[in-house]
């Protein structure tokens, strides 16, 4: 199963410890992870992103108000609710940093798993469990 994991580099960290629990599904060959690991950032092409997103099966979104803010990623966002709509891929939005539903506009539609609770307001371990349950329920 190919599973694509979006980002803002500016929660490169949660990304990390999200990769953590994703990379046992990986190594067991469960699943096929894309992310921006894959790419030279300062080189890619939006082909690759597209590419990567036609293939994707399950989207991760790592929401915090510097992924809503970017550019990049709207244009991506724009990409994946067109494909969410015609029911092409499964979607697993994990909400880092509070965002308001106005930010959210349609992705809160699809019941991020902790909308009330991001990630950074938890202890360590609540996190953990929090991606942990990301991973199993996908």
């Amino acid at each position: 199963m190919k599973v694509y994991l979006s980002y803002s580099q500016s929660d490169k960290e949660w990304a990390d410890r999200l990769r953590t629990h994703l990379d046992t599904l990986e190594y067991s060959g469960e699943i096929d992870l894309w992310d921006a690991r894959n790419v030279n950032i300062e080189a890619f092409t939006r082909d690759e992103i597209t590419q990567a997103l036609n293939s994707a099966q399950i989207v991760i979104l790592l929401l915090s108000p510097d992924f809503l803010s970017s550019d990049l990623i709207n244009t991506e966002l724009s990409e994946i609710l067109q494909k969410l709509r015609s029911k092409e891929i499964k979607l697993i939005p994990i909400v880092i940093n509070y965002v308001t539903p106005k930010l959210l506009g349609e992705i809160e539609n699809y019941k991020p798993i902790n909308i009330n609770y991001p990630l950074m307001t938890l202890s360590f371990e609540e996190a953990e469990k929090k991606l942990e349950e990301a991973t199993t329920n996908s």
